[in-house]
């Protein structure tokens, strides 16, 4: 009971002890696969998916559903989670599952893992890992880190259609390590989690976006936004595009 009431804690409150209790009140789930068929035009080409925190599948297969056509490269470094992934994913051909973390770094990095059953509280981050610290219902795991253009040149993917990253405060780090994909123009999409202002789960929105502009890209909306109940934006997704090339 102490442990739940501790995960509770820990999802919904960010700050405490006399600063702030809030939550997230209006967070309306809208999946990947639909923003993207709204925006791109000619969505039956899309050929390339790389889903970065994959979690469980639940994106992966989502885009599979909707872009049949698509191969699906989906990363969740975290054991427990891989392991659902790769079982909830088995009978969809057309994902392939890997369990690495992408970062802007080749290497390794022994980590906290929250063992509470598909968990999206995990991250590589410095802050989450102090945050891990104070509970007791966790376990030491050595994760695996990639650059994401190293992985590509190694897989022989020389674009990527969409690039979805979710994971967890360490969003910036993954999209640096496309940096050799991004400088030649050959992401065409970026669909990636922010946060704003004194949020420290999440990737930092003027951060992330200064990059991806910085690469040519624009940015076309933002989709599942979190509110504090005091009316206060925390985080939302992103989606980025690249122009069309003349």
């Amino acid at each position: 009971m102490i442990n739940l009431i501790a995960r509770f804690i820990r999802k919904y409150a960010r700050s405490f002890l006399g600063i702030e209790i809030s939550y997230a009140k209006y967070c309306p789930r809208l999946s990947e696969s639909k923003v993207f068929k709204h925006y791109l035009k000619d969505h039956t080409k899309i050929g390339m998916i790389f889903d970065v925190g994959a979690n469980v599948g639940q994106s992966a297969l989502e885009f599979a559903k909707s872009f049949p056509k698509a191969s699906i490269h989906s990363f969740e470094p975290f054991g427990a989670n891989f392991r659902a992934l790769r079982h909830n994913t088995r009978h969809t051909s057309s994902i392939r599952c890997h369990q690495i973390a992408l970062s802007d770094h080749n290497g390794s990095i022994e980590v906290l893992v929250d063992n509470v059953a598909n968990s999206e509280w995990n991250s590589i981050t410095e802050k989450r890992q102090e945050e891990m610290e104070t509970s007791t219902d966790v376990s030491k795991e050595t994760v695996v880190l990639s650059r994401g253009d190293s992985l590509c040149n190694t897989l022989g993917i020389t674009e990527i259609d969409i690039l979805k990253i979710d994971t967890e405060g360490h969003d910036l780090d993954v999209i640096k390590g496309f940096d050799g994909i991004f400088k030649k123009g050959d992401i065409s999409s970026v669909i990636v989690e922010v946060g704003f202002l004194k949020d420290q789960t999440h990737g930092k929105f003027q951060e992330i976006n200064s990059y991806l502009t910085g690469a040519g890209m624009q940015l076309a909306g933002f989709y599942e936004t979190c509110y504090f109940e005091s009316g206060k934006c925390e985080y939302a997704n992103a989606l980025y595009l690249l122009p069309a090339k003349p």
